[in-house]
């Protein structure tokens, strides 16, 4: 590994009413391989309602640069700019609260910046079971990433972020809200920019499977909401696109129950919930997508 700067790492933790989980993730950092003196701590309290700042403020004497800031705006994105603002080192690190990072995460993060071939690089996340045993209808898969924009589990250069205009406020999570995309907006505009991405794929944390997750609306939800925001994050507005969208609705709901019925004959393993979500969440995507794209058309017209 090469020298590490001291405190060039600014690890962020934006935090929503999660005290429990915060605390997992904290005590992940305090497990890691390198010295606590080579990294700063910055919690961005969104607002939170419970015990967070307490809680956070037990950590302030087990970590030598640690540092607790409350931002009033509530959402995902507002927490985030406030972080990358507030960070006073080269580098950000951007961490879910319920994230819990493995032991040489920020080592790994060092090795990367050591190389300077990125200006962003991302890792993956692995699901996280501690609540209850995964049941055998959810598949691992949905609630872990191996590739992609995972803003949980992302590396900035500092003066890249800002000048790229930070996170749009008008996306991702505000409060208990079901929203995405901040991350995958600021990863567009850094390319636009000519910015080095990259992805560092042993750079790994375990991310929480929580207790809605198993929900089945909830699932259907999410489906709908990153269908839809991916259409404002990709402003497709062809009048094409929107009648391939609509005549695929009307294939899926056609088909789809002849594809269940085919799964339920021949695979060992499929459940009632599994129908479910096959049947419901194609739709839900497309008319996630198809809300989009009359967003898209309404603020296109509005501009004009």
């Amino acid at each position: 590994m090469g020298i590490i700067k001291m405190q060039t790492l600014t690890i962020v933790i934006c935090t929503y009413n999660r005290s429990f989980f915060l605390e997992k993730c904290l005590e992940s950092l305090l497990r890691q391989t390198v010295s606590l003196d080579t990294f700063n701590v910055l919690i961005i309290d969104n607002n939170s309602t419970d015990d967070t700042q307490e809680m956070a403020e037990s950590f302030q004497d087990k970590f030598p640069h640690f540092e607790i800031i409350f931002e009033p705006n509530q959402g995902l994105s507002y927490a985030k700019n406030t972080g990358a603002a507030k960070a006073s080192t080269d580098w950000v690190a951007f961490l879910d609260d319920d994230g819990e990072a493995h032991s040489n995460w920020v080592e790994k993060i060092f090795e990367t910046i050591a190389k300077n071939e990125y200006d962003a690089f991302g890792g993956i996340y692995l699901a996280l079971y501690r609540f209850r045993e995964r049941p055998k209808w959810f598949l691992q898969s949905w609630d872990s990433s191996a590739g992609g924009y995972v803003g949980g589990n992302a590396v900035f250069l500092r003066a890249a972020v800002i000048a790229a205009g930070g996170f749009p406020t008008d996306k991702g999570m505000v409060g208990n809200k079901i929203a995405y995309g901040e991350e995958t907006v600021l990863f567009l505009n850094l390319q636009k920019q000519g910015k080095r991405i990259g992805m560092v794929h042993d750079l790994i944390v375990d991310h929480h499977t929580q207790l809605y997750k198993y929900s089945l609306w909830w699932s259907i939800k999410s489906s709908y909401r990153s269908a839809r925001d991916s259409f404002s994050i990709f402003k497709i507005k062809s009048l094409h696109t929107f009648s391939r969208l609509f005549f695929g609705l009307i294939y899926k709901i056609l088909v789809l129950p002849f594809t269940v019925l085919y799964r339920f004959a021949f695979r060992k393993e499929y459940f009632w919930q599994n129908a479910v979500l096959d049947c419901c969440r194609p739709i839900a995507s497309i008319l996630g997508s198809m809300v989009g794209f009359l967003k898209m058309k309404g603020k296109k017209n509005t501009e004009k």
